[in-house]
């Protein structure tokens, strides 16, 4: 079934609203996710990324609309830091065939990264030269952390075990990726240089759900989760070297961990 969807700018008191961009997509797609949709601004604050179908960017007056992907559904659109660079995840036919794509920030030379097949979630280094995701150079493979070079060269593998390793962030400051894992059964905080020269868990006996959520500044982590063995869903926050873990949540569930801007 076909719908429209338009992406509108408005000021914060809900005056001077225009539309940007409308499209029609076609909600019964298996891969459609209006999480993974958009709008993502670019760093300088002139252009918007968004992802209905195929990912396009516009400028922030409307103008300029610009198709980046190619034919196959793209979403979760990431701008590198400087803005100089745009990553997706490309899928292809089938729902487990996606990739990670990169392309200049005008959407010129887009190029499919090698090894990224079930790619399944990427960030960016701090400085913008590089990227981790995590993916599997197959379909039956473990998931594994892979760090590269935004031109994609230099890729190398990071995590390098057995078991699922997902949700990878790259904290400000910082030249280690941070994952988890489930190498140990329980999901399990791990951190590993860029460079592919070792992996250590960075956070013991904590079972962490979803990703960690780092302070600007990068020096910091909050989480949802808990003991590991225990069922509760709780609030922690813990020191980049895993020190210092504290639980800042009361009594009963709590989640979504959410940092002020300094």
């Amino acid at each position: 079934m076909a719908n429209r969807v338009s992406l509108h700018l408005a000021s914060p008191d809900g005056s001077n609203e225009s539309v940007l961009a409308d499209q029609a997509i076609h909600l019964g797609s298996p891969n459609w996710s209006i999480s993974g949709a958009g709008p993502f601004w670019s760093p300088d604050g002139t252009r918007l990324a968004f992802g209905f179908g195929e990912l396009h960017t516009v400028s922030r007056d409307g103008l300029g609309l610009t198709k980046v992907s190619s034919p196959e559904f793209a979403a979760r659109p990431q701008w590198s830091p400087l803005g100089k660079y745009l990553a997706w995840v490309e899928f292809g036919p089938r729902r487990r065939d996606r990739w990670l794509t990169v392309s200049l920030a005008d959407g010129s030379i887009p190029w499919r990264v090698s090894g990224s097949h079930m790619a399944v979630s990427f960030r960016w280094s701090p400085d913008g030269t590089r990227i981790a995701f995590a993916g599997a150079q197959e379909l039956d493979d473990d998931l594994e952390i892979f760090t590269g070079a935004a031109d994609g060269t230099d890729w190398k593998n990071v995590s390098n075990a057995m078991g699922y390793d997902g949700e990878v962030t790259w904290p400000t400051g910082s030249t280690n990726v941070y994952f988890t894992s489930t190498r140990t059964k329980a999901l399990e905080l791990y951190a590993a240089r860029s460079d592919g020269s070792g992996s250590w868990v960075a956070l013991r006996s904590m079972r962490i759900e979803r990703q960690v959520v780092w302070s600007s500044t990068g020096h910091a982590f909050a989480f949802t989760g808990g003991r590991s063995g225990t069922g509760q869903r709780a609030i922690w926050v813990a020191n980049r070297d895993g020190s210092g873990l504290r639980k800042i949540s009361g009594e009963g569930e709590a989640s979504e961990p959410v940092w002020a801007p300094r």
